[in-house]
C-alpha cells in the first residue's frame, strides 16, 4: 500500500494574506450598508476586483469562500433592513391611490 509522509512541524500559513482578507470582509461590509439593493454576489465581484487591482496578485487558495462572503455582506446590512410588521393595523393616505383604485 502507499505511506504517507507527515512532517513534524507543518509550514506556517502565509500571514501577509491575512491582512489583506480582513480588509476584503471590511470593505464588503462596508459596501453592503452603503448600496442596500446591489446584490451580494456583485458588491463580493467588485470588492475581490478593487482587491487584485491595488495588490496586483491575491492568491485564489488563501481568499474566504464566497459564499461566506455573501452571508457576511448580507448580514451587515440586516440590522438596517425594516422589522416585520407585528399588528395589521396601518392606515391608508389615499392621495397617492389612483382615481378609480377601489369602490366604496
Amino acid at each position: 500500500m502507499y505511506s504517507t509522509i507527515r512532517k513534524k512541524n507543518p509550514p506556517p500559513k502565509i500571514r501577509r494574506w491575512h491582512v489583506h482578507i480582513h480588509n476584503l470582509r471590511v470593505l464588503i461590509k462596508d459596501a453592503a450598508k452603503a448600496d442596500i439593493f446591489k446584490s451580494a454576489n456583485d458588491i463580493i465581484d467588485d470588492a475581490l476586483h478593487e482587491l487584485s487591482t491595488n495588490n496586483k496578485v491575491v492568491p485564489t487558495a488563501v481568499l474566504a469562500n464566497p459564499s461566506t462572503l455573501c452571508r457576511a455582506a448580507n448580514h451587515a446590512r440586516q440590522a438596517n433592513q425594516l422589522r416585520d410588521p407585528t399588528t395589521l393595523d396601518f392606515d391608508i393616505n389615499t392621495d397617492f391611490l389612483p382615481h378609480n383604485f377601489y369602490q366604496h
